[in-house]
């Protein structure tokens, strides 16, 4: 395993994969073309999407299949897992660090699940129709609200 702390934009990586889910072990390679990317995963059928913060983009083609393969530095170390691509675009993948896989890993060795800190609130994304509803005198912005949610602690 590597440090995923010590790669810098414009290293050579390589990533590895099984590419459309038919052609294992596919290898393509790459520079690290940014550090520290939010990317936003949409849901399906309407349901919450994630977001992932903190991940390493790359150049090298990573495509659909090839999530969960492992992005490499040139000593042959995982410095990252393959995580997601931008539809449409070519050649704009990310990947997460293998220093926060570690650390979630850590994390179900010793508690059975990956645990985060709670904090009791949740926000929503503010639009005009949030604006209207609760009064703001913006429409853009997050608005922070109590954390009352069914699957709090």
């Amino acid at each position: 395993m590597g440090n995923s702390d010590e790669i810098k934009v414009g290293q050579s990586v390589v990533a590895i994969g099984n590419a459309l889910g038919e052609f294992q072990n596919t290898v393509s390679v790459g520079v690290v073309a940014g550090l520290n990317r939010t990317i936003n995963i949409p849901g399906q059928n309407g349901q919450r999407g994630e977001t992932i913060a903190g991940a390493i983009q790359t150049d090298a083609a990573i495509n659909p299949g090839n999530s969960g393969g492992p992005l490499l530095n040139l000593k042959g170390e995982v410095i990252g897992i393959n995580t997601a691509i931008v539809v449409g675009s070519q050649n704009i993948g990310f990947a997460i660090p293998v220093n926060k896989a570690r650390r979630d890993l850590n994390s179900i060795n010793s508690a059975g699940k990956i645990s985060y800190p709670y904090l009791g609130v949740r926000y929503v994304l503010v639009n005009e129709d949030i604006q209207k509803e609760q009064n703001l005198t913006v429409s853009y912005g997050a608005l922070i609200l109590k954390g009352t949610g069914s699957q709090d602690p």
